[in-house]
């Protein structure tokens, strides 16, 4: 019994020292699963108000007084396209994300090239959308309508451009030193 004592007292520092070693991986944990946790949080906070915004402009796009319906139509196949680029784009992160975790060395992420298209996709919109605020028919309203139509598009294009750089930023670089 005097021997165990006397070997525990011996090895008492290290038992500190592995504490502290051990707490301060604690901490470090801690801060990168928090960062993780608020950039996930930021993500998809963005891609609620970016679909939210595509429906809102699609519902006002539908109830324009549009005395062309071919131009109303072609405005809301383009906020089709736009949702199916947004899915696909979804669906690549995804892909990605699960050929990382089964050991690929490097994930898959969309390429930006597709996502300036989505954009794109959205604000072809626009002159259809002039053209039927131009009509003759009920113009006034139209333009209101068209106008919010397109402050919608553009808070689309602010939700996504917040959300593309959120998934795009890196840990930071104190989380990379350990």
């Amino acid at each position: 019994a005097v021997e165990l004592l006397q070997r525990f007292e011996v090895n008492e520092p290290v038992g500190a020292f592995l504490g502290v070693t051990a707490l301060v991986y604690a901490l470090i944990f801690a801060a990168a699963y928090s960062e993780a946790h608020s950039r996930l949080d930021e993500i998809r906070t963005s891609l609620t108000l970016e679909a939210s915004g595509v429906h809102t402009a699609m519902l006002l796009a539908r109830s324009l007084d549009a005395g062309n319906a071919a131009h109303q139509t072609r405005v809301l196949l383009l906020f089709a396209a736009y949702i199916e680029q947004l899915s696909d784009e979804i669906a690549a992160g995804c892909t990605g994300v699960l050929e990382e975790s089964g050991g690929s060395s490097s994930p898959s992420v969309p390429s930006s090239s597709g996502c300036s298209s989505s954009i794109e996709t959205l604000y072809a919109a626009i002159p259809y959308l002039s053209k039927i605020c131009n009509d003759g028919e009920n113009d006034e309203m139209d333009r209101l309508l068209v106008q919010r139509t397109i402050d919608m598009i553009n808070k689309v294009s602010e939700a996504r451009s917040i959300r593309e750089t959120a998934t795009h930023n890196g840990l930071s670089w104190i989380t990379l030193l350990f």
